[in-house]
């Protein structure tokens, strides 16, 4: 059971760093459409800036939080817990 749960968080933390910058950036672009904002425009520029930089922060968050609880996890193995 820990094992698979240890596969499941490597395999997630892989296919989270596989995102570009672009796909980032193309999502960021779909919402700020949504938001109705124009393209072309410094507004929707600014939006799809500020969304990719929260998306990215999100991202580093998860994966701070993913390899903390693997630490953790390895560390009660090892101590036996």
């Amino acid at each position: 059971m820990k094992l698979k749960f240890i596969l499941f968080i490597i395999i997630t933390l892989t296919l989270l760093n596989c995102a570009s910058s672009t796909d980032y950036i193309d999502v960021a672009k779909s919402r700020c459409i949504k938001f109705g904002f124009k393209e072309g425009i410094d507004a929707m520029a600014n939006c799809v800036m500020k969304l990719e930089q929260v998306m990215i922060r999100q991202r580093q968050a998860f994966t701070d939080d993913m390899i903390s609880t693997l630490d953790s996890m390895t560390t009660r193995g090892r101590s036996g817990y």
